[in-house]
């Protein structure tokens, strides 16, 4: 799912190059973590992101540099869009996708694959839609 999630998320990134595709990225996790944080606190999703980049980063190095190192006043989406900026495009999308299953999936195992996915559904419907179609 993820991998879809971040290809739908990415798309009208594809023809502005990496500097797009941090961008919407960036808008993406924010507006995800904007509303999980209703469940799980700002600081706790905050938390749950900065995990996220540091497991990334085994396969994503130039990640732990930016995002998960951030100092505490610069929000950690901010950190991930300059850093998805100073990649190639291609490059930049998949870690972007890595990430976002990465960051999903630990979400799931905190508060459960059922809530997630309900939360996911009020965040991005247009993802699960396009999900649902393809399957």
């Amino acid at each position: 799912m993820c991998a879809r999630a971040a290809e739908v998320l990415l798309a009208d990134s594809a023809e502005h190059g990496n500097v797009s595709v941090g961008v919407r990225a960036e808008q993406a996790v924010e507006q995800l973590m904007r509303q999980l944080a209703r469940l799980v606190g700002d600081v706790g999703i905050r938390t749950l992101f900065k995990r996220s980049v540091t497991l990334v980063a085994a396969q994503y190095p130039w990640l732990a540099v930016t995002a998960s190192e951030s100092p505490g006043d610069v929000n950690p989406t901010t950190a991930l869009r300059i850093a998805l900026q100073s990649e190639p495009p291609v490059t930049a999308r998949r870690a972007f996708a890595v990430l976002l299953e990465t960051f999903i999936g630990l979400l799931a195992r905190l508060i459960g694959e059922r809530l997630v996915r309900s939360m996911l559904q009020e965040v991005w419907p247009e993802v699960l839609r396009i999900e649902k179609e393809s399957s």
